[in-house]
This record gives C-alpha cells, structure tokens and sequence, in this order.
C-alpha cells in the first residue's frame, strides 16, 4: 500500500491520541516535509522547469516551486545555443567580465543566478548578461530542486513521506507536542534527528555516484 499524508496522520493519530489536535495533523505534516525539504536538497526533491527570455529582455523567472539549481555549472539547456549553457552567480560573472585574461571563459550565452527581495518575498530568475542582440526568444529547460507541494488532500503523496516516512513522522510528532507544550515533542525531535545525518550522508553518496557513472 501506497504511503500517504493520511499514512503519517493515522500514526500521529495512534500515537499521541489527542482529539483536540486532528483537525492540525495534516498541517503538522506538511510542516515536517517543508523543514526537511529545507535542511537538505534530496535526490527525490529533482525537478525539471520552464522559462522563456523574451526578445528584448534578458530575465527568466524560476518555477514557484524553486530551491535551488541542481548541482553543477550547467544546470539550464536553452534553445538558442542548442545545448547546456552555465550559470554562475553575480560574483563570480562581474570578476569574469573584469578580467581580461578570463573573458575566455564566458561564453557566448550564459546566464546569472540572482535573488530579488523587493515585492516583499523571493524572487529567483537567470538573467542573459545583456538582451540577446538577435532579438529572439531563448527557450529555457532547468534542472532544480523543487519544494515539496503543500497537500490539501492527505490522500495525495509526495517522495519525501515514500522514502523517508518515519523521518517525516518524528518531525510531525515533535512539532504535534510542541503545539501543547509536551515534552514528548523533544524525544521524538531527537529520534528525527538521529536520523538525518545519516539518511544527508546516504544522498550525498547516491548523488556523487550518480555524477561519476557509478549508480544505475
């Protein structure tokens, strides 16, 4: 059977067996993937987006869902170059561009991850270093990690309860007792905690063997 929102809210149910708090599960629950999702970029949370730069323009905005790209210099493909094209960070692009002796460096298309905090919440986008002087539309596909969808419906799931369900579990019982001020919510805050590391560490190695060839 198929582990769901509903799986983790049944245990949460059995275990702290307070009625006054089932109307919250689900919210607990959704809470506890997000903090995970937030301590570390897991395998499972790999997504693929869309973007456009329009002619004229040089800014692509990231799905709604973004966290960041996934690891290494070439996570975009655009449709004008044909093929993957870096992105790097303002810095590291302002000191290419200052330095003679890098300009080799840059390619023709490239794009610059940036962050824009002035509407009031997180704006991430690539931007061209300059509009495109042929006045086309680059086609973007990006590879990133995305957050995980908060759930209206504990029949739905996500890879995060499939893979990591009793992870998910302590985290959602750890802020359960919290919300009343038992101190049965620490216990289980450190049962989610000896998991963790271990669990990052086990990614982490999947991941490498993933960039070396080595995991089918």
């Amino acid at each position: 059977m198929a582990l769901t929102f509903q799986s983790v809210i049944d245990k949460l149910t059995e275990t702290i067996q307070r009625d006054d708090l089932v109307p919250d599960y689900l919210d607990f629950v959704n809470e506890a993937v997000h903090e995970l999702a937030l301590v570390h970029s897991f395998e499972q949370m790999k997504a693929i987006g869309t973007g456009t730069v329009a002619p004229g323009t040089t800014r692509a905005q990231l799905p709604p869902d973004f966290k960041e790209l996934q690891d290494g210099r070439y996570p975009v493909f655009d449709s004008v170059a044909g093929s993957l094209v870096p992105v790097f960070t303002r810095p590291e692009i302002e000191k290419l561009l200052g330095n003679s002796n890098a300009l080799g460096f840059v390619p023709p298309i490239c794009y610059i991850y940036t962050q824009d905090f002035t509407a009031g919440q997180a704006s991430f986008n690539l931007d061209l270093p300059a509009p495109d002087p042929n006045n086309v539309s680059h086609l973007l596909t990006m590879n990133y990690f995305a957050y995980p969808a908060i759930q209206t419906d504990p029949t739905q799931t996500t890879p995060m309860i499939t893979y990591y369900f009793n992870m998910v579990f302590q985290k959602s019982a750890s802020l359960a007792f919290d919300s009343i001020n038992d101190p049965a919510g620490q216990a289980h805050e450190n049962e989610y905690m000896k998991m963790l590391q271990p669990y990052i560490a086990e990614d982490l190695e999947a991941s490498q063997a993933d960039v070396t060839g080595k995991r089918t």
